[in-house]
């Protein structure tokens, strides 16, 4: 069969977050697998079906197929399955280049799931609710031992809202979404994993599904571009963290946060720059004399073996805010700082707010 190179390539690229590396012991899972109607991949977590017409079926090696594709300027890719000294082979002709890889009987994909057919349970979501995620992504995890909570999003079900936390192992992310009808069986974690794909490739009328031990996301039924199906396991949790009670905790501070100052940003670089590695400032929220009288600021202080940094940063709206002193780390909140609308500093950490409905917490420094 004759494809054109971009078809196959954006096809591939869009399966290829799901292929597992060549090492893996499970044979199969790096694999990129035609059904005839379908191209999937799957690694034992995350499974990621588009709509691909082939005359033929079989599996080849993911890393393989892709590097061939993106180091060419072909226009066209051939395609032949065929049988080759004994052995059943996959030609890609594309342009003066042929090569030949080997092809796996279809039947030993691992990948067999079927998006639910329950049109009651499933739920359209639009871009909105999928930038919320974004937002909550803030605080994903990413380390290889990492908790059941530090490995995803949280989506806890309320009566006609959805809560959704994320953390590491110092910051939490939480975000409401109201209006939303029942999409989850009460609790449950969505893999880092699924939420990065879910943000890089899907909009409006995304179609969503949870199960009792997976998730799954389509494209919209009268979507103009690939129709991608994906599948990842839900994560298991057995000693759930309580984030409605942690972020409880904050509701007074949060009601007294002032508004970000425009020119705290530059000034949390200026402190970068002059704390050694993994440091903390001092943030205090305090009142100076000037000349058009008492003044509320936000100090950064630091006395290291790199010198004295002594920094103010004026404050609007901050008369309510309560005077205090903590050691933060400046590179998570300058990470952070970015579309947040307003500051609050407690004594366990600094809560930065915004847009409407999402909170971001990060612990203070001892």
């Amino acid at each position: 069969m004759r494809v054109t190179r971009s078809l196959l390539l954006a096809v591939t690229e869009l399966a290829s977050p799901a292929l597992g590396t060549t090492k893996n012991l499970v044979p199969g899972l790096s694999h990129f697998w035609f059904d005839g109607d379908t191209l999937t991949a799957f690694n034992d977590i995350l499974g990621i079906r588009v709509a691909f017409l082939s005359d033929f079926t079989g599996g080849v090696e993911g890393e393989r197929l892709l590097g061939i594709l993106k180091n060419s300027t072909a226009k066209n890719v051939t395609l032949e399955a065929r049988t080759e000294r004994r052995r059943e082979v996959l030609s890609v002709e594309i342009g003066s280049v042929v090569v030949t890889l080997p092809l796996r009987p279809v039947t030993e994909s691992l990948f067999h799931e079927q998006f639910p057919d329950d049109i009651q349970r499933e739920c359209l979501v639009d871009k909105p609710f999928i930038d919320k995620i974004k937002l909550v992504m803030l605080s994903c995890g990413n380390k290889k031992l990492a908790s059941p909570a530090e490995r995803g999003v949280t989506i806890i079900q309320g009566k006609s809202h959805v809560d959704a936390y994320a953390t590491d192992e110092v910051t939490v992310s939480w975000v409401r979404l109201d209006n939303c009808a029942v999409m989850v069986p009460g609790r449950v974690i969505w893999p880092r994993d699924f939420c990065d794909y879910l943000i890089r490739h899907f909009g409006d009328g995304t179609r969503v599904f949870v199960t009792e031990d997976a998730v799954w996301c389509q494209t919209a039924k009268d979507s103009d571009g690939y129709n991608v199906t994906v599948y990842a396991r839900l994560i298991e949790d057995n000693t759930p963290s309580d984030f409605a009670a942690f972020v409880g905790r904050y509701k007074d501070a949060v009601a007294v946060a002032f508004k970000i100052p425009g020119d705290l940003s530059k000034a949390l670089l200026r402190a970068e720059a002059m704390l050694p590695e993994k440091a903390s400032v001092e943030l205090e929220v305090t009142e100076v004399t000037g000349d058009d009288g008492d003044v509320r600021v936000l100090r950064l202080y630091s006395d290291t073996a790199t010198g004295v940094f002594d920094d103010m940063v004026e404050l609007d709206g901050a008369a309510g805010h309560a005077e205090l002193r903590v050691l933060a780390d400046v590179k998570l909140i300058r990470r952070a700082l970015s579309g947040r609308t307003s500051l609050a500093i407690t004594v366990g950490c600094v809560v930065l707010t915004g847009p409407e409905g999402f909170f971001h917490f990060i612990a203070n420094q001892r």
